[in-house]
């Protein structure tokens, strides 16, 4: 009884259904993919085919991903009768960020240090 009335008081919740078409390609190396991981705990030859799998499965993923948004963005178009889509599109679109590794940040320091230091020893 108790159960029931915490069943009945309590709020249900549906997980958001995203209704994505997969192409063929990523549904196939999905399914190898959980295939390979779990071979991949008993043989190191299968953790290889694994990684590969998980590559490709990312890099087919954001090709998808990228052709998608072009035929977005080859949609909107700037005038007053969207609202200016293809303008609120491009604000907030976010700007790629260059990666600098840490090596290359302290070597780059270390390069200014050294010519600074060149310069004022060639200076007095």
């Amino acid at each position: 009884m108790m159960n029931e009335a915490v069943h009945h008081a309590s709020t249900t919740y549906q997980q958001p259904s995203f209704n994505r078409i997969f192409s063929a390609d990523i549904q196939r190396l999905v399914s190898e993919k959980r295939k390979e991981g779990v071979a991949a705990t008993q043989i190191s030859q299968h953790k290889a085919r694994l990684r590969e799998c998980t590559t490709q499965l990312r890099n087919l993923l954001a090709s998808e991903k990228t052709a998608s948004f072009k035929e977005y963005l080859e949609n909107l178009d700037a005038t007053s009768e969207t609202n200016y889509s293809l303008w609120r599109a491009a604000r907030n679109l976010k700007r790629p960020v260059e990666f600098k590794p840490p090596y290359a940040i302290q070597v780059e320091i270390g390069h200014e240090a050294i010519v600074k230091k060149v310069t004022c020893l060639l200076t007095t």
